[in-house]
């Protein structure tokens, strides 16, 4: 393979925690992945009604967000839309915006705790080496494969029920929150879930869900019938007679329901064996339980409460706690996974090229300008250029823009002199109250 992996260790460097860490490596053996990332996926984004809309508030505003490539040496973007790394941008692969990329890659990590990027380049030619499509791996179906003590990613597995393909460790980059739930069996090689911090919640409330759909079809819980008569009772209705009675009774009410009806000619007395929805508090447990989700992702819980309720300056400001605290963060870990990439293409070509997400445009993020500038008015200090920069924006080119003015009226504090006795008396005189 042309493929080089830059990222390797020193091999020259003897690693005395992995000697400990991965004592039982065995090579070629994938490491057992560390949770079950498929109920994460099914029983999480696919399948909880609270999950999905905390895990879409953070996803939703990045999608977005520009990106753009930056020459680092000249310190300049390249705007030639033909560059190798703008066309990667615009188009990842055949299948994907990168708008889209951008989505899947957020979320797969938000759910996972990993994400897996699958970069692809020619073999030959004068493109040799150079990055020309990237594409997501499902990380609920990748498995890491056991390299050696030394280096213990052997490189990634991709299982699709009984298919499977080992890809090369140097072209996988893999993104991953943080996992100190250290092991032998590497179990602190995959990232870990925020949801695994939830799993209770998660499985509480979707089983809150279950009953309460339960209970819409069966119409109440379950119960269980006693006879009141005392002693032997008439004879029951025989099988023929239930069935002619249960025929009368759905020509009479037209009932689609289940045969949920018992046909009885004695007296019985009903116990209740079962609780309903709002007697075990399930509904409001489920609506508590979003802000569990939300605490877990750094999402404010009010931006997903009823609009109404929240007013418009509040609702700004919980906008920017959104991009700050919770998309941000997310950009920055894809702007690293992608740079790596970037620096795959640096090698081969020379060039020295970034790829950077651009928030200049993010209204939310620009409420803060009126204020930032009223700030910066008052700091006579700084040149108009150096004000400029401190709110983000470009400097101008002219010198007239790179001096200090100082305010009309303003003296060094040496110049000051203390009054005379005579301006001392004067002031008394003109200022005393006169009898």
């Amino acid at each position: 393979m042309i493929q080089k992996d830059i990222f390797n260790t020193r091999p020259d460097l003897e690693n005395l925690a992995n000697k400990i860490i991965f004592s039982y490596i065995a090579k070629g053996v994938p490491f057992a992945l560390s949770d079950s990332y498929e109920t994460y996926v099914n029983e999480g984004y696919a399948g909880n009604v609270n999950v999905y809309p905390v895990i879409r508030k953070i996803v939703d505003p990045a999608i977005g967000v520009k990106w753009y490539v930056k020459d680092t040496i000249k310190d300049e973007i390249i705007e030639d839309l033909n560059h190798d790394m703008n066309r990667l941008l615009k188009s990842p692969n055949p299948y994907q915006s990168l708008d889209q990329f951008i989505d899947e890659a957020m979320v797969w990590q938000l759910i996972t705790g990993n994400r897996y990027i699958y970069w692809m380049a020619p073999e030959g030619g004068l493109n040799k080496g150079k990055p020309a499509e990237i594409h997501l791996l499902p990380a609920s179906q990748v498995e890491i494969m056991q390299g050696d003590w030394l280096d213990p990613v052997g490189g990634y597995r991709l299982l699709l029920g009984d298919v499977w393909k080992i890809i090369p460790k140097a072209q996988v980059i893999h993104g991953k929150k943080t996992n100190i739930q250290y092991s032998t069996q590497g179990t602190q090689l995959y990232g870990m879930s925020p949801l695994k911090a939830a799993l209770k919640v998660m499985a509480a409330t979707n089983k809150g869900y279950d009953r309460l759909a339960m209970n819409f079809e069966n119409g109440g819980p379950d119960v269980i019938i006693t006879n009141t008569e005392q002693g032997a009772g008439g004879q029951e209705y025989t099988k023929e007679q239930q069935e002619t009675i249960w025929q009368a009774f759905i020509k009479k009410f037209r009932s689609k329901s289940k045969e949920r009806f018992m046909i009885k000619n004695k007296p019985v007395e009903v116990h209740e064996i079962g609780h309903s929805v709002v007697d075990m508090n399930v509904l409001e447990f489920m609506k508590m339980s979003k802000y569990d989700y939300c605490n877990i992702y750094n999402v404010p819980a009010e931006l997903l409460t009823d609009g109404s309720k929240t007013q418009s300056a509040n609702n700004r400001e919980f906008m920017r706690m959104l991009w700050n605290n919770a998309v941000i963060p997310e950009l920055e870990t894809i702007e690293n996974d992608l740079n790596r990439i970037a620096a795959q293409y640096n090698l081969v070509t020379g060039e020295s090229v970034k790829i950077c997400y651009d928030l200049s445009d993010i209204p939310e993020l620009q409420v803060d300008y009126a204020t930032q500038s009223q700030g910066l008015a008052s700091a006579w200090w700084l040149s108009p250029n150096q004000r400029l920069i401190a709110m983000g924006l470009p400097p101008v080119d002219d010198p007239m823009m790179d001096q200090v003015y100082v305010p009309m009226g303003m003296v060094p504090l040496e110049e000051l002199t203390a009054p005379s006795e005579e301006q001392v008396k004067n002031w008394y005189d003109r200022t005393r109250i006169k009898y």
